[in-house]
């Protein structure tokens, strides 16, 4: 019975530790490769792959290791906008007058 509860207490341990990690991101402004994959929810690999081909900022310290400014990524996530059909009928309108 001492054992069970045990292992259930470990296992809440352990979940929260993983939350602990996955929201560390949110009190911090540079962030590392596995802390910008969790903040924008992009794969470590395609991450890469945009700094490789320079589609993303990001900074490199002594050697590889890769660092974002977070607000940087935030406007590198909300880059496209989608206009709404009110500003797209406001822009007609104003194109016809």
């Amino acid at each position: 019975m001492e054992n069970q509860n045990l292992e259930k207490i470990l296992l809440k341990l352990c979940e929260i530790e993983n939350l602990c990690r996955g929201i560390q991101h949110f009190y911090k402004d540079i962030l590392t490769i596995d802390e910008a994959a969790n903040y924008t929810g992009l794969q470590k690999s395609y991450l890469y792959k945009l700094c490789s081909e320079r589609k993303i900022p990001h900074y490199k310290n002594s050697g590889k290791m890769l660092r974002f400014k977070k607000e940087e990524l935030a406007e590198f996530q909300l880059r496209n906008r989608v206009s709404t059909i009110k500003e797209l009928d406001l822009e007609l309108y104003k194109y016809m007058k």
